[in-house]
């Protein structure tokens, strides 16, 4: 009942101009068709109009938002819909006029208004004013929604579209690593276990990554590192890696499976293509609103690589970005000092819509 009340309190503070033109309307007519006498009085009866039109309005509003609700009337049949509006419009409108009569004795008594009287001219404009509201409303109703199901069916297109390329990171990390494995069998048996076996806890996240939303940051970078350890057994001292993250930052949430296809990225551009190998960077810094993360290999950089890439990662991520963060999200690649490539992502803490309606 508070809830309506505030309703009908809010609906009057809204409305409000409805009321105050009806009585201007109601006055100008009443002007035009009384003459001189009328002229001289325009004052006092766009009062009284005023008075008749608010006392109406308020016994229509405090009717339609607290004591019809009740009665279900939009699931009833279509007569019945009619019978009930025309039932309350005449009650309401009777409840208002009698209140407009008590006021004017009170407060402009020279008008003299009666209660046939002002029943007659109000109950015509109470119709027309609620058969426009009435029609107004279901088509605001119908226009919401029409709006939800469209945005619901935006939201699994987009989700659809954001596991098909989460997706699509897992084979592409299959294929590499069992490259990696394969190579090792005849070389290192030993080390060949134990990538298997990393390569299963790679796994096992990865799978658990695609079924999630999000993950703490701490998750992210522990698959990173163990991506790296897995690398370390094929290049051996020709991969060196720093890892550098704020401790505030680790409880971040963010997209499973972000950091690991860059980590590759670096790996696959900067130290694969040298015999001397290089070192890899990753660097997680909390930042207001949010949290930055750097992925830097120190590798030959876009000019002395031999691998030449379809930058299928990088655009898979930045529509990963696009459709869990909208706008908020930042990243790029750019030169680094040592000559390679530095990866940078900037994410705020809020997703967008979508990810809010599914995580």
């Amino acid at each position: 009942m508070r809830a309506r009340l505030r309703e009908c309190v809010a609906s009057l503070r809204r409305d409000a101009w409805i009321a105050v033109a009806v009585a201007a309307f109601v006055t100008v007519l009443m002007v035009a068709l009384g003459g001189r006498r009328a002229y001289d009085d325009a004052a006092v009866l766009f009062l009284a109009n005023t008075i008749a039109s608010f006392a109406i309005s308020s016994a229509m509003i405090f009717g339609y938002t607290v004591l019809l609700p009740p009665l279900a009337i939009g699931g009833r049949p279509l007569i019945v819909r009619l019978v009930m509006h025309a039932c309350a419009v005449t009650i309401f409108t009777a409840v208002g006029v009698a209140i407009t009569v008590a006021l004017s004795q009170l407060i402009v008594p020279r008008i003299g208004f009666g209660f046939v009287a002002v029943m007659r001219v109000a109950l015509p404009i109470s119709v027309v004013v609620t058969a426009v509201g009435v029609a107004f409303d279901q088509l605001r109703d119908r226009n919401t929604e029409a709006t939800g199901q469209r945005k619901q069916a935006e939201h699994q297109l987009l989700r659809a579209e954001l596991e098909a390329l989460k997706a699509r990171v897992q084979p592409h990390f299959l294929f590499n690593s069992l490259n990696t494995v394969a190579n090792l069998i005849e070389e290192d048996p030993v080390a060949a276990e134990r990538a298997l076996l990393d390569l299963s806890a790679l796994f096992r996240y990865t799978l658990d990554g695609s079924k999630k939303t999000w993950v703490p940051l701490r998750e992210e970078i522990d698959a990173s590192r163990r991506y790296l350890d897995f690398e370390r057994l094929r290049f051996e001292d020709r991969l060196q890696v720093q890892i550098d993250v704020d401790d505030e930052a680790l409880d971040m949430p963010v997209p499973p499976l972000l950091l690991q296809p860059l980590v590759e990225n670096a790996v696959t551009h900067g130290i694969g293509s040298r015999k001397e190998g290089g070192r890899i960077r990753i660097v997680a810094r909390k930042r207001a609103g949010g949290v930055e993360l750097r992925v830097e290999d120190d590798g030959p950089g876009p000019h002395g690589s031999s691998h030449v890439g379809s930058r299928t990662t990088t655009v898979d991520l930045e529509k990963r970005l696009a459709l869990t963060y909208g706008d908020g999200a930042r990243f790029s690649v750019e030169r680094s000092e040592q000559g390679g490539f530095v990866a940078l992502l900037q994410l705020p803490d809020q997703p967008a819509g979508l990810a809010r309606a599914t995580s």
